[in-house]
């Protein structure tokens, strides 16, 4: 891997933003248990038209109430994290890293990143599918603890919603 390079998103970089996140949804949130296919993560269309707005959406509205930075290696997006503030709550969005740069230290840049930019004043919240064990053991080298199941997460191609747990990070 080349230098790696963190920034903030620019609206050339939503294309690759969304590529990510397909790739990654794919890659990790199928699971035989809860019955969530492949082919029902393809079926939500997630590099589709409406995916690309959002994140349009969410880099016109970079500032003091959101950001969203991506990793970028060889000038090719790599991940992304993008989180939210509001007085007193902070909340970690997404955070992808696309499987083959997993493992590198991306992931930590990013959630490194992150936490800054949150300060230290206020809790981080997030949200994880629960059989995700390798990215639960990530949050919590960040010091993230599993406060609560089932919170809001997205509605499947069936319309069940994915399940997760909650997770938060206190300040220090």
């Amino acid at each position: 891997m080349n230098k790696l390079i963190i920034k903030t998103a620019k609206l050339s970089d939503a294309k690759a933003i969304v590529q990510v996140r397909k790739l990654t949804w794919l890659d990790t949130y199928p699971n035989r248990k809860y019955r969530i296919t492949r082919k029902m993560l393809e079926d939500m269309n997630l590099g589709g038209p409406k995916a690309l707005r959002k994140i349009r959406k969410r880099i016109n509205r970079i500032g003091k109430s959101l950001h969203l930075w991506i990793a970028k290696d060889k000038g090719t997006v790599v991940g992304y994290i993008t989180v939210f503030r509001k007085p007193g709550k902070n909340y970690l969005g997404s955070l992808y890293v696309l499987s083959a740069y997993q493992g590198r230290g991306i992931g930590s840049q990013l959630m490194t990143k992150a936490l800054k930019w949150f300060g230290k004043n206020a809790p981080v919240s997030l949200s994880v599918v629960p059989y995700n064990r390798k990215t639960i053991k990530f949050y919590k080298k960040f010091g993230f603890k599993i406060i609560s199941p089932n919170c809001d997460c997205p509605v499947l191609a069936d319309g069940r919603r994915m399940p997760s747990i909650k997770m938060v990070r206190n300040p220090k």
